[in-house]
């Protein structure tokens, strides 16, 4: 329960996922045994189960493969479109959505559309699908629109990337633009993020992959930085940046999150690195102008790649009561009412 959280100040709701929640069905398909399927629940003054695959199966009896094996492992809201994404990641991947203005209604998803030959070839061929999510504005068939990116990895642990387009209230698999990986056991696209860096309107995607490492280091850690633009030529070499760790086994890169912590109108970038250490752990806040200044050039760009320790303003916090410190990270809003979301949340544990 609480694996993924969401929350609307605009429509109040509050909504959790539980992706190991378990039940069976063996009175409707006799021997079946209990499995973890999946749910969420939702909050708007009142506790409701949602309407997702599983609920819908008992009543209309859709393809088990859709809800069997942990939906809501990720979710993602999009305020402007008032959509809540939730993915399920093991066996069969498979996306599910709901309306925020109107929660309660039956949940949709990929698999009603009537095309969804490319999405069918991507599960067969993918695992993992959808176990980051982030949003963001790109350019796409000329004009500015909200896509929603998800990260996914080959049985020989390559990593990609794809897109989701939501227009007239569905869902599409956006053809033949991804950001493919090609080193193995990296881990990248375990944690995603979508943030304007340089304020141009367009969202550079943040990408981490935790598990990078050089030579013979280990677990190391990651940021991809793809500079905002055409969703075409995302991918291409002069459009990426990358941000290496500076401690063997930290794992940096494994959470992300954004805000402007000194109100300067520059988004820092906060990442995380819960293994350094020895597993004590670690946050990095990347000071948004320096980031700008370095990275957010056009294609004179030399150096794609630089280390963490180049940024030298960058403020590192660990507290040694902790281990995993940093595991997660959530942004909360402003609550002195000083103009800046100057908090987040680090997760972690006592040993």
């Amino acid at each position: 329960m609480d694996y993924t959280i969401l929350c609307s100040a605009v429509t109040n709701l509050l909504q959790t996922c539980a992706p190991f929640w378990k039940s069976s069905y063996d009175k409707i398909e006799p021997g079946v045994t209990s499995s973890s399927y999946g749910t969420c629940f939702l909050y708007n003054e009142t506790a409701y189960l949602y309407n997702g695959p599983y609920e819908q199966f008992i009543e209309q009896k859709i393809n088990r493969h859709s809800f069997g094996n942990g939906l809501g492992w990720t979710s993602l809201y999009d305020q402007s479109n008032h959509l809540i994404l939730l993915s399920k990641i093991f066996d069969r991947g498979y996306f599910s959505y709901i309306s925020s203005e109107d929660p309660l209604k039956p949940s949709w998803s990929i698999e009603n559309l009537g095309s969804t030959s490319r999405f069918q070839t991507m599960v067969n061929k993918f695992r993992y699908i959808g176990s980051a999510l982030a949003l963001g504005t790109f350019l796409f068939s000329g004009v500015n629109q909200t896509l929603y990116a998800f990260s996914m990895r080959t049985d020989d642990t390559y990593g990609k990337i794809s897109f989701l387009r939501y227009k007239n209230k569905k869902l599409y698999l956006v053809p033949r633009i991804s950001i493919d990986f090609e080193a193995i056991n990296t881990m990248f696209g375990s944690a995603m993020l979508g943030v304007d860096i340089n304020s141009d309107g367009y969202t550079e995607l943040l990408v981490g992959a935790p598990a990078y490492y050089e030579d013979d280091d280990y677990e190391t850690g990651a940021l991809y930085i793809y500079i905002g633009g055409d969703l075409a030529t995302i991918g291409s070499r002069n459009r990426t940046r990358l941000i290496v760790g500076n401690k063997v086994g930290a794992r940096f890169g494994s959470a992300i999150a954004s805000t402007d912590v000194d109100g300067d109108g520059f988004p820092e970038v906060i990442v995380s690195a819960p293994y350094e250490d020895f597993g004590i752990g670690a946050v990095y806040i990347i000071y948004g102008k320096e980031l700008n200044k370095k990275c957010m050039k056009g294609n004179d760009f030399k150096t794609e790649t630089m280390s963490l320790s180049q940024f030298v303003s960058t403020q590192r916090i660990q507290n040694e009561d902790f281990k995993s410190f940093g595991v997660t990270l959530q942004i909360i809003n402003d609550i002195d009412n000083n103009g800046a979301d100057g908090m987040f949340n680090l997760n972690a544990h006592v040993e």
